[in-house]
């Protein structure tokens, strides 16, 4: 009892010793106005080069199909195997298999990865109102377009687990469009303003830490240049949830590279502060509330904030190499605090409703509308929007919204 006393002690005195994630200046920002001044500036020189991007692109979204998931814990799995092989009808199957768990129809996402070993592989995941569902991992041969028919994991008994199999059954092909325009200007505005040639890191980067010198701000810029090249060295591992060295590491990036004109860092710096993006050896959740998003200090600079969010959160089949992915939560409760709400509802609503956007997007965009709803502290507001939502997810295909309805 005295060792959890104590514990609740320390964690309870070490959020009230952190209050603010960051320190927060005068402009009620996490950067100075010297900072913010020096990023104006970064943006308005390049914006001429951003006129020249090419915002013209198409992207193709993720294979989707509609389908349905199968697990077999029993029974006679090298049959089951071989009748999905032979392409048996999924009546038939139901029939010879009544102990199989087959879902309703799903949406069905294909995409191609390459694991650490460098083999091409394909992930099969579902999505629905609740989010992404099973994960099946296969060999990149399995798919092949225009195939149809089961894709097919068996996993032989050991010493932790008995046999078992599961499936995703698909009645028809994988497809693939080509994005509207609307949102392909969205990604090729957030790859724009990111640079997919840049990465935060150099790719001989190292774990470790690199302090950041009180006077820093006397530092030449010769000086400062090789500060931020030793952080870009540096990866920081965190060693639980409540350990904020990789977040104040991308912060000191961040800072030193407004100072050194070095806007592709500062803004995939930025990101990965508004998306939690670091690694640690354990992440509890009561930490989470207190890692703040920090919308504001881009919406101070001349750059279309809305656009990038979106951009960064819509999902294609072709990415830039180096694209920003973000983290669809955390995107959401970062624009829960936009000084433009109007806007931005009207923009997630018509994402949800938009008959020519994939399904896997349109649900992408209801994640961010629902999640926005989440963090709003009026509730009038609140109320009234989600009267607004539910509307929205009543122009989705029927067997995405079954779940909803059950």
């Amino acid at each position: 009892m005295r060792n959890l006393l104590l514990f609740t002690l320390l964690v309870t005195t070490a959020f009230q010793a952190i209050g603010q994630e960051f320190t927060t200046y005068d402009n009620g920002l996490i950067y100075s106005k010297r900072t913010m001044f020096e990023l104006r500036g970064i943006v308005d020189s390049l914006n001429l080069t951003y006129k020249t991007c090419d915002l013209n692109r198409t992207y193709a979204s993720v294979p989707q199909a509609q389908g349905f998931y199968i697990s077999l814990t029993e029974g006679n799995m090298k049959e089951a195997f071989s009748d999905m092989k032979d392409h048996i009808p999924l009546k038939a199957f139901r029939e010879k298999y009544p102990v199989a768990e087959i879902s309703d129809t799903l949406l069905v996402i294909s995409t191609a990865y390459t694991n650490r070993d460098q083999e091409e592989k394909v992930r099969l995941f579902s999505m629905g109102m609740e989010g992404s569902g099973n994960s099946l991992y296969c060999d990149a041969d399995v798919y092949k377009e225009g195939d149809t028919g089961y894709y097919v994991v068996h996993y032989p008994a050991n010493e932790y687990s008995k046999e078992y199999m599961e499936a995703y059954y698909i009645p028809q092909t994988f497809h693939s469009a080509v994005m509207p325009s609307t949102y392909a200007h969205k990604v090729g505005y957030a790859d724009c303003l990111i640079d997919t040639t840049t990465s935060k890191f150099t790719r001989d980067a190292t774990y470790g830490n690199v302090d950041m010198p009180d006077n820093w701000e006397a530092l030449s810029d010769k000086k400062k240049e090789k500060l931020l090249s030793r952080m870009r060295q540096t990866r920081v591992m965190g060693m639980c949830s409540m350990d904020d060295s990789p977040r104040r590491h991308a912060v000191n990036m961040a800072v030193l590279s407004a100072a050194t004109v070095n806007w592709q860092v500062f803004l995939r710096a930025h990101l990965d502060i508004m998306n939690d993006r670091f690694e640690r050896l354990s992440d509890g959740n009561y930490a989470w509330t207190r890692r703040q998003t920090y919308i504001k200090e881009l919406e101070e600079l001349n750059i279309q904030v809305l656009d990038l969010m979106i951009g960064i959160s819509l999902r294609t089949a072709d990415p830039a190499e180096h694209h920003y992915t973000s983290s669809v939560s955390r995107t959401a409760r970062a624009l829960s605090e936009t000084r433009y709400p109007e806007v931005t509802e009207a923009t997630l609503l018509a994402m949800v409703t938009d008959a020519k956007l994939d399904v896997f997007n349109r649900l992408i965009g209801f994640y961010l509308i629902s999640g926005y709803a989440d963090y709003l502290e009026d509730e009038t507001h609140k109320a009234r929007l989600e009267k607004d939502i539910a509307a929205a997810v009543a122009t989705l295909p029927e067997y995405i919204t079954r779940e909803v309805e059950n």
